[in-house]
């Protein structure tokens, strides 16, 4: 059968000519191509059968309405108002060498013309072809007005849209595609599935009736997003919503003002990177994390704030001016003025004989400023500038400084241990430690600081390369080149006792307390050098190289240890081994200076006594021996045990014969 011509409705454009086919149908493989103010007479889909009054009237329609797009030096057309056009097809195909493959198909069940280029169609199913002929977007709405020439397509009704085979999907009211830039806005009450997550490899299609988002929770697999505005760019397939956005999935659930990410091309439609901005805020189990700005990162499931960052979990919120949270490892990185607020229901942090050891009732309020912090499920780092104050519920504040803080609780939230390196500084109460290192064993319930260190608690104070603390057992103690200063009360006790260890509480009476600056009258200490000490609540003991100055006795010693008596009422009770010399003060004549290899001293009766090898010396020049020799403070005597040699110096004295007077029985 010869070819017919269809008529140039604007005679702007030539006309191709198409064979019929039996049937009465036209087969064609050319391309319906927009011209300025006409159609040619081609079928808009390769090998598609379309009756030809259907396309004669289509090219009425599209003729007119092109010809009013194209402005007054066109034709101005023919007006057919009130025609139905049924089957509505607009296509658009790819550049060369993909010219045979569909880029963009817009079909409708029923179309008609309206101002200018614009049809209006219903039940649209709008779509974009990759050059391998998978669809890459697809739009389904009741209705939309289409523009031919500016091949845009609008809609203030619901839609429904498919990105790359079923990846995501989107319901919608209102929107505008530009098929030029391949752009989708939705305006209003959007609604999103990802289907496979952030990651997922590969997605089975959807039925063309399924309706997925109208299921109830999200599946392991999927994330949903809720906003106000959608905008997808198909050349670079970014995607962005805005308004009021949500996004739920196994990651937790994300608020923002605005979220963004590039949907890879492909059938995997894999993210790399989401970008949220505005108001942000992380909700995942029992932690609650808000910034200004997060970047997710869904291959190494991170994410990172920053902005005035603020995070709250259970007994502990912080902020930070950035933070890096690994939601597989469940840890926290805080970067840039971190502060952490930690609440524990017993023992604190800083270093002393009572909180550590978890013995104190009550809450204790941590407050954390360091640098740096990471947090994970059971430790805790802090570095630059760290500074802890510890606010107990019935005492008063202890702090501690540091350059690194590290602590590290047992599953069940216990404390561990801790360690605090790079010049230490605490104080508990009246008591202050400072040194290089410090190091706190839950298992041993034992603080060890190392030195230099120096310390002090109200008028006393210490030195040393290292102290430690045992709070369960409330000892204390100095090792290497150690000191120990304490004030002595008015009064000729031998030696005054240095009362409780550092730490430990003060005993009601019987023990100077407060500081030296108090007393209206000068100051007078008791200071002890020795390689060491070890003091508790029952005694005080020094071995090495002991050293004693005090106003009422001098003494060296190998080992020297003080009992204080019940209730710390009245003088301690000493006991000094190895090498012992002792100076006791008093007139010059009656001065004395003993050695002996041991010394005890009984307060309650104020007496003196020497074993091994014992030589006494007094002022006046006497000097005697025995195997034993105690003196006796209260009356002067000094008594012998066992033979005994003496060498008694006779002033001169003139007009007397007699012999001196012993100074002590026989």
């Amino acid at each position: 059968m010869a070819a017919n011509r269809m008529p140039n409705l604007s005679g702007s454009a030539p006309v191709q000519r198409s064979v019929w086919r039996p049937g009465g149908g036209l087969l064609t493989g050319a391309r319906l191509v927009p011209v300025r103010g006409g159609l040619p007479e081609v079928s808009p889909i390769p090998g598609r059968r379309v009756s030809c009054p259907v396309l004669v009237v289509l090219g009425v329609c599209l003729g007119v309405a092109a010809g009013r797009a194209a402005g007054p030096e066109s034709s101005p057309g023919i007006l057919l108002p009130g025609l139905v056009l049924k089957d509505f097809v607009w296509p658009e195909y790819h550049p060369p060498p993909h010219e045979k493959q569909l880029r963009f198909r817009l079909q409708a069940a029923e179309a008609e013309p309206g101002e200018g280029a614009w049809v209006r169609a219903r039940e649209v199913v709008a779509e974009r072809f990759g050059t391998d002929g998978g669809v890459e977007l697809q739009v389904r709405a009741p209705r939309c007005e289409f523009h031919t020439a500016t091949q845009e397509a609008r809609s203030d009704g619901p839609l429904e849209v498919r990105l790359q085979s079923d990846r995501l999907v989107l319901e919608g009211q209102g929107f505008l595609w530009r098929q030029t830039n391949a752009c989708l806005v939705v305006s209003n009450q959007v609604r999103t599935l990802l289907r496979g997550g952030w990651l997922a490899e590969k997605v089975s299609p959807l039925a063309t009736n399924a309706r997925p988002l109208r299921l109830p929770g999200v599946a392991e697999n999927e994330v949903r997003i809720e906003s106000d505005r959608f905008l997808f760019e198909g050349a670079t397939g970014r995607v962005e919503f805005s308004g009021r956005v949500r996004a739920t999935g196994r990651q937790g659930d994300l608020r923002c003002d605005r979220l963004r990410f590039v949907l890879a091309g492909g059938a995997t439609g894999r993210v790399d990177r989401v970008e949220a901005t505005g108001g942000v805020t992380l909700e995942r189990q029992d932690l609650l994390a808000s910034a200004e700005r997060a970047v997710y990162l869904p291959a190494r499931d991170r994410v990172e704030l920053e902005g005035d960052v603020r995070w709250r979990k259970a007994d502990a919120n912080g902020r930070a001016d950035r933070l890096s949270w690994d939601l597989r490892q469940e840890t926290l990185q805080a970067r840039g003025n971190t502060v952490l607020h930690w609440i524990r229901p017993a023992g604190g942090l800083v270093p002393g004989q009572s909180l550590l050891s978890g013995h104190e009732t009550g809450p204790v309020q941590l407050t954390i400023s360091a640098g740096t912090c990471d947090l994970g499920p059971r430790l805790a780092r802090f570095e630059g500038g760290v500074e802890v104050v510890e606010s107990p519920s019935n005492r008063p504040e202890a702090r501690l400084l540091c350059a690194v803080l590290v602590v590290r609780t047992d599953a069940a939230g216990s404390l561990e241990s801790v360690d605090a390196t790079g010049g230490v500084d605490f104080e508990r109460e009246e008591l202050h430690v400072t040194g290089s290192a410090c190091t706190y064993q839950a298992r041993l319930n034992r603080v060890e600081v190392a030195g230099p260190v120096e310390w002090e608690e109200g008028p006393r104070s210490g030195a040393g390369d290292r102290l430690w603390m045992e709070p369960d057992r409330q000892r204390f103690g100095i090792e290497g080149n150690a000191e120990l200063v304490w004030p002595r009360p008015p009064g000729r006790v031998l030696l005054a006792g240095a009362g409780n260890p550092p730490g430990a509480p003060a005993p009601s009476t019987g023990v100077v307390t407060g500081s030296a600056e108090e007393d209206p009258a000068e100051p007078v200490w008791t200071r002890v050098h020795s390689g060491s000490y070890v003091w508790s609540g029952s005694q005080l003991e020094f071995t090495g190289g002991v050293e004693v100055e005090d106003p009422e006795l001098e003494l060296t010693c190998e080992r020297l240890r003080i009992q204080p008596p019940p209730e710390d009422q009245g003088e301690p009770d000493l006991w000094a081994d190895g090498g012992v010399i002792i100076r006791l003060a008093g007139p010059p004549d009656s001065r004395i200076t003993a050695t002996a290899q041991r010394m005890e001293y009984e307060a309650a009766a104020a007496r003196l006594r020497l074993t091994g090898q014992p030589v006494v010396e007094r002022g006046d020049g006497s000097r005697f021996t025995a195997d034993e020799i105690v003196y006796h403070r209260r009356t002067g005597v000094i008594s012998t045990v066992g033979t005994y040699r003496a060498r008694v110096e006779r002033p001169v004295e003139t007009g007397t014969n007699g012999l001196p007077a012993l100074p002590w029985p026989r």
